[in-house]
């Protein structure tokens, strides 16, 4: 099975956006998440992944086929914190799940670039929690969650030169889940 992920382009910005909704419904079982009289989620950041340089939609495809997405982004220089990447979104469809995709495409975007990432979720997402502390795991075990708040946990995981993608800016990788340590270009 080969699970590609790629660079959402402009063109693909309404595919995220229905991607986006499918999330946000699901996330709606576990927070605040209210659907608007047009019958949509609102999400304030949406745009800014097709204008601001320090975020970076992707698309995950499995065997060519839709699969899901995600948002990554930069801190900004006046945001606190000690990380440097966040995968802020992040969405396997539901007949996907449970298949290590989820597990594959985090873990290469995660060493798509060097540095301190953070990942959080909401503390009711029982779904979410054990996802995330199954990836931290894999990064050199043992990484403790840490309280956002009363309602939300987060991973902070540090992605050393020598284990990152050498790319700067990964537009497409290809993957297996049997060998989630190799990336492709």
């Amino acid at each position: 099975m080969e699970i590609s992920i790629t660079r959402a382009s402009l063109e693909e910005k309404p595919v995220v956006a229905r991607l986006l909704q499918l999330c946000l419904h699901d996330y709606s079982a576990h927070d605040r998440f209210g659907i608007g009289d047009d019958g949509l989620f609102g999400y304030r950041w949406s745009d800014l992944y097709w204008s601001n340089p320090h975020r970076h939609p992707y698309l995950f495809r499995v065997e060519g086929r839709l699969a899901g997405f995600a948002f990554v982004r930069q801190r900004e220089e006046d945001e606190p914190g000690d990380w440097r990447w966040q995968i802020a979104e992040f969405f396997i469809l539901r007949g996907l799940r449970r298949k290590r995709i989820g597990m594959v495409a985090a873990s290469a975007l995660l060493r798509s670039r060097c540095g301190v990432w953070e990942f959080a979720y909401d503390l009711s997402n029982e779904p979410a929690r054990l996802f995330w502390r199954q990836v931290a795991r894999s990064f050199n075990g043992g990484h403790t969650p840490i309280a956002v708040g009363t309602v939300r946990e987060c991973y902070h995981v540090t992605i050393e030169p020598e284990e990152a993608n050498k790319a700067p800016e990964p537009t497409t990788m290809a993957v297996t889940p049997r060998a989630t340590s190799r990336i492709s270009k």
